[in-house]
């Protein structure tokens, strides 16, 4: 692989940004974490009967053999950390740290709720005062400032054009298409004014419709496919399962850990294979899901390039919009799943999540959310009405899938606004995956996947608290032309110290350096990611580009979102505007740059790209902001200081061939592409 070039220059430090994660001009350390004691290797453990009869104990569950023949109670101690718990405890521990402290914060300020009703209180008092902008103090009352009337703003600033109030609130990703210089610049546009005020009336669910109206069947069928097994038999014969299941195994399984893949090639296959492709059986369904999702992965990988349109060479790959590859194994799981649908087992949980996982592939995303909105009831359901052990096979695999609903409902409500189905309430009762030892037993070879996976729900936590503090319609102040209210620089700060905690308590394995941030190791060396495509498109050892660059681009997108209310305030406000809020703005351009997860190798493969949807949202928004750099004063003056040109330029290239790419499967993209080509005339199409 091709170790990475230096793609930026030194820039002055902001607030955790540049070469060491710097906080108000120090240094961030990680935190104090205790330390526990580390074990080479995992030790028996034997019930407390047979220890203190100094017998040997066979361990078994929920009694062993001895306690059963003198009718004792059977009781084990809990299993001491391995080395390896080290380092996913630390995460744990350290997102709780910054529960408790974030919670202190808001503590102090006396509740977010009722000082957003005074921060109102005091806007209505001051009406027809300008509000003076300085420092926030240790003691300030609020966690946003005092409210700026729009209609004290000095003659020669921007002047804020009226707009009806939002009828329904849109997510964070959309806001920045309703900010008013943003419209401003949309407006001229054709066509772009009427949809800017649907979407003020509809919110995010503007575009739910449009994806409705092109997409009326998530994907064609044909019934007569795959009806019978004189179909399916000779092609998927034993050598071509065991091929399927091993890239499936590499690829969405190792970012979504549903199959326990050594059951399913052991136990599963060699059913399927000896008494076919029966109708109800959910071991033949989920074959034939594992099979259709190995089809689009090795596809997407080393398929054709599906035609954009222009010259450029696109990075979605392998059959066609319309007919993407593996729809005649999916058309066949469709006509046996039935009669597993109306089972309560995780069956049928493993079944509708890899059904959700080939319309995410396709870029139907109602078509995901539909069939994950399903998995996450069942598996509640399956909580309460079934028992495992949480050390046992059973229990492990409703962890997982528990925590895999959960994060798919996570990101579909933060960026559709699509309802929840209250899965988190259930978080204290899995707080996977604290128990790690209960499986390295059987799945040491997917140690990384946990620790990856652990680091995706802290950090998703800490991204819930962003959304609640900053984005989310009740304090929607924070980038409200109609009444504004920048948050204060203790709250921003909080939020961004919690984010440098948690990359600082993150394994050797996923963990990064400031001085070659697109660097990353796999099983077989080491690679970089890249702005040109790569040479030789391959999947990685489970998938490690994919799960290293969403990783990375999530903790970007998390400091990104806690600092744009500040360049919403230098776009509408510059009058007002302090040296740390600038500051603050140079912080969210810095993020806004060279995102991993649309960089090589990644970006030739994107249908493997985990939750596609989700950045696309957020890609259009950044494009967005970039704009405004090019074209207002104060915030390229902000630019000049602290971005670097380079990788603006960069960036750029790489979010319109993103946009260029989706477009051809997502509605979202279709409608931005006509502003992006009217935004940035000379992208270039090729490769840079």
């Amino acid at each position: 692989m091709v170790t990475p070039s230096s793609t930026s220059v030194s820039k002055p430090g902001v607030d955790g940004v540049d070469g060491g994660d710097v906080v108000d001009g120090e240094a961030s350390t990680p935190p104090d974490i205790s330390q526990r004691a580390q074990r080479g290797a995992i030790a028996a453990q034997a019930c407390q009967t047979c220890r203190m009869r100094k017998t040997r104990c066979d361990e078994k569950r929920p009694k062993c053999a001895l306690c059963v023949r003198i009718n004792a109670e059977c009781v084990y101690r809990e299993p001491q950390p391995t080395k390896k718990d080290k380092s996913i405890q630390e995460i744990l521990d350290g997102q709780k740290s910054h529960d408790q402290k974030l919670d202190l914060v808001i503590s102090k300020l006396d509740g977010l709720g009722q000082l957003v009703n005074l921060s109102n209180r005091i806007f209505t008092s001051q009406a027809q005062t300008p509000t003076t902008y300085a420092k926030t103090s240790e003691a300030e009352e609020s966690p946003f400032n005092s409210s700026i009337d729009p209609h004290s703003i000095p003659v020669s600033s921007p002047i804020v054009p009226e707009l009806v109030p939002l009828v329904k609130p849109v997510t964070a990703p959309h806001k920045v298409l309703l900010w008013p210089e943003v419209q401003n610049e949309l407006t001229k546009i054709p066509g772009i004014k009427e949809d800017l005020e649907t979407l003020r009336c509809n919110g995010t669910h503007f575009f739910l419709k449009a994806e409705l109206e092109r997409y009326p069947k998530s994907l064609p069928t044909d019934c007569a496919r795959g009806s019978h097994d004189s179909d399916l038999l000779p092609l998927l014969t034993r050598n071509r399962i065991e091929q399927y299941a091993s890239i499936f195994g590499n690829t969405f399984n190792a970012l979504y850990p549903i199959l326990d893949m050594d059951i399913f090639c052991n136990v599963s296959v060699p059913k399927v294979l000896e008494t076919g492709f029966i109708e109800g059986d959910s071991d033949a369904v989920i074959c034939l899901l594992v099979c259709a999702l190995g089809e689009i992965a090795h596809e997407g990988t080393f398929g054709a390039p599906i035609s954009n349109g222009d010259s450029a060479e696109s990075g979605l790959r392998g059959g066609s919009a319309d007919e993407p590859p593996g729809l005649f194994l999916l058309d066949a799981a469709c006509r046996r799943i039935g009669f597993i649908l109306t089972q309560l087992d995780l069956e049928g949980v493993r079944a509708l999540l890899l059904f959700a996982l080939y319309y995410k592939s396709c870029g139907r995303h109602l078509a995901f959310w539909r069939m994950a909105v399903g998995a996450s009831m069942a598996v509640q359901a399956c909580m309460k009405c079934e028992s495992a052990d949480k050390y046992s096979r059973k229990g492990y695999t409703l962890d997982r899938l528990y925590w895999t609903c959960n994060l798919f409902e996570s990101w579909y409500h933060f960026d559709l606004d699509l309802p929840k189905t209250g899965i988190r309430e259930h978080e204290s009762v899995n707080k996977f995956p604290s128990d790690i030892e209960r499986f390295t037993v059987w799945d040491s070879d997917y140690y990384h996947i946990e620790t990856q996976m652990t680091a995706q729900i802290t950090l998703r936590g800490s991204i819930a608290d962003i959304e609640n503090n900053l984005h989310q319609a009740k304090f929607s102040q924070s980038e409200n032309a109609d009444n504004y209210n920048p948050p204060s620089s203790s709250l921003v700060l909080e939020l961004d110290r919690q984010l440098l905690e948690w990359r600082h308590v993150l394994p050797e394995n996923i963990q990064w350096s400031d001085d070659n941030p697109l660097a990353f190791t796999h099983k077989d060396g080491n690679a970089a990611f890249e702005i040109k495509r790569t040479a030789d498109v391959e999947i990685f050892h489970l998938s490690a580009d994919l799960g290293i660059a969403q990783l990375r681009s999530r903790y970007k997108q998390a400091r990104f979102m806690i600092y744009r209310p500040f360049v919403f305030k230098v776009l509408h406000y510059p009058a007002f505007i302090t040296q740390e809020e600038r500051r603050f703005a140079g912080v969210c351009l810095q993020h806004a740059l060279l995102w991993p997860i649309a960089m090589s190798p990644c970006r030739d493969k994107k249908r493997l790209i985990p939750y596609l949807f989700s950045w696309t949202q957020h890609f259009i928004s950044i494009l967005f902001i970039l704009k405004f750099v090019q074209i207002n004063d104060e915030l390229r003056d902000i630019a000049e200081q602290y971005v670097d040109p380079k990788a603006f330029e960069q960036t750029i290239f790489l979010l319109v061939d993103w946009v260029r790419d989706i477009r051809q499967i997502d509605p979202m993209a279709q409608w931005a592409w006509p502003i992006v080509q009217s935004f940035f005339p000379f992208a270039p199409a090729g490769v840079v």
